[in-house]
Formats: structure tokens, C-alpha cells, sequence
């Protein structure tokens, strides 16, 4: 058996949580979605393998360029367990969404988390999670998914057809005076919005409001707007309330 963890994690927190349940597996390849430098056609699963797929939602739905990239990968009746991280907030039609494409390109959804991180926009929203309590209840999950994984069934996925629409948060990073232009903001932009150049200029077009960028940013001069997450706080501050749970989805 070989065992993927294909992520696509901007800010660290869809890692964590996958590092949490690739816990009880061994020797686990790592398949990084923000990267723009790979040709993610190159990889093909057998029956044999098991994919961990975990992306952060944004909205209700997984980011569109992290599901293109992980469309481009083709199964052979491979199992494979489906992650939404958010949060704190809901996961809305993430999950049935990836989990149609999933199947549509040879990949058998036999798990289904919804698990908690700190919010990207918001780090004070579910700050620190997932946290001590969090990865031992995704040690646990681990374990069920690897049972699963020996006799794959599909299990249908929480969600809507048709999907929420998928909607840009409008939310875009903002740089100070004391950009001293080393660039590596835009070599790690999963969309490569920002340009290289002149790393002050910003392609809104084709950024995701992730907040990479500023989370990377070697001199913290990569910010996240104030004025724009304000008004957005305002909307959804009620939505946050509450400690939200982790939740596994199999067979029955």
C-alpha cells in the first residue's frame, strides 16, 4: 500500500490537519497543490494506493485552481478519503463537490472529514487549532480510514447538487512602504498573481484571497486590509460562534 497526502494549503493550517491523519500510516508521499511547477498529470493511482485529499474551503466550496490541479491526477479504483478544512464557520457543498470529481477521475471516496483550522483571513477565529485535543481525535480517524481503505466502499459526501456558487471573497492582501521587493511572495503564490518584477503589483483577477503571501512574507510587510475584513467580519462574526466539531464520514 502507498499513501499520498495531495494538499493544497496556503496558510498551514490543511496541513496540520493532514499531518494529523496521515498519523497511523507509513511512509506517506506528500503531493503539494499551491505548487505552480508541477505537471499534476503525471500522477496515477492503482487500486493498491490510498490518497488523503485535504483543501481548505473558501465560501462553502474548495478553492476552483486547487480543484483543477487535483483533477488532472487519474485513479485505477483507488480509495481515497476527502478533507474540508475551514474555519470555524461551515463547509457547505465542498465535499460532494470534490467528491463528484473525484470519482469522475477514478477515485473511490471511502472517508469524508470535516476538521477545524484557524481561519485565513480571521486568525483569531478557531486560533490554534487544530490543537492537542483536535490531532488525537484525527489519530483516531486515521485509523478508521486505513480499516476502510482494505474493503473501499464510497460513501456519499454532506452537500447540495447544484453546488453553492462559487464566489471570489474580494479580500486582497495589501503591501507596505517597507516592501523591500525580495520577491518571495510571488514565488510561492499558488495563482501567480503577484508579479515578480514588482512585487507590490497585484493581478486581483487571479488572486484567491488566500493569504499566503502575507503569511510568508519574510519581513511581515505583506498585510492582511483592514478596511475590506472589517465589513466582512461584520457579515459573519455570528457564523464563527461556538467550537466547532471534527466529523467523519464513512459507510455504514
Amino acid at each position: 500500500m502507498s499513501v499520498y497526502s495531495i494538499h493544497f494549503s496556503p496558510t498551514g493550517g490543511t496541513e496540520k490537519v493532514m499531518a494529523g491523519l496521515c498519523a497511523t500510516f507509513e511512509a506517506v508521499t506528500t503531493i503539494d497543490l499551491t505548487r505552480r511547477d508541477i505537471d499534476f498529470s503525471q500522477y496515477h493511482f492503482t487500486p493498491q494506493d490510498v490518497c488523503l485529499i485535504g483543501m481548505p474551503v473558501y465560501g462553502g466550496r474548495f478553492p476552483a485552481i486547487a480543484i483543477e490541479r487535483f483533477a488532472a491526477m487519474q485513479g485505477a479504483n483507488t480509495p481515497c478519503a476527502l478533507v474540508a478544512v475551514y474555519g470555524n464557520r461551515a463547509i457547505d457543498d465542498a465535499l460532494i463537490d470534490l467528491g463528484d470529481v473525484a470519482q469522475a477521475h477514478g477515485f473511490v471516496p471511502i472517508a469524508g472529514v470535516e476538521a477545524v483550522a484557524a481561519h485565513s483571513l480571521f486568525p483569531q477565529v478557531a486560533e490554534n487549532r487544530p490543537d492537542a485535543d483536535d490531532l488525537a481525535q484525527l489519530a483516531e480517524m486515521s485509523e478508521k480510514i486505513k480499516a476502510a481503505a482494505l474493503s473501499p466502499v464510497a460513501v456519499e459526501m454532506p452537500g447540495n447538487r447544484p453546488y453553492k456558487v462559487r464566489k471570489p471573497n474580494g479580500v486582497f492582501p495589501q503591501v507596505t512602504k517597507d516592501c523591500t521587493h525580495c520577491g518571495h511572495c510571488a514565488s510561492v503564490c499558488p495563482v501567480g498573481a503577484i508579479a515578480p518584477a514588482d512585487p507590490t503589483k497585484l493581478d486581483q483577477s487571479l488572486c484567491i484571497g488566500c493569504m499566503r503571501c502575507v503569511t510568508q512574507c519574510p519581513t511581515d510587510v505583506r498585510v492582511r486590509p483592514a478596511d475590506t475584513l472589517a465589513s466582512v467580519w461584520a457579515r459573519l462574526e455570528t457564523a464563527f460562534g461556538g467550537h466547532k466539531p471534527n466529523v467523519l464520514y464513512l459507510a455504514d
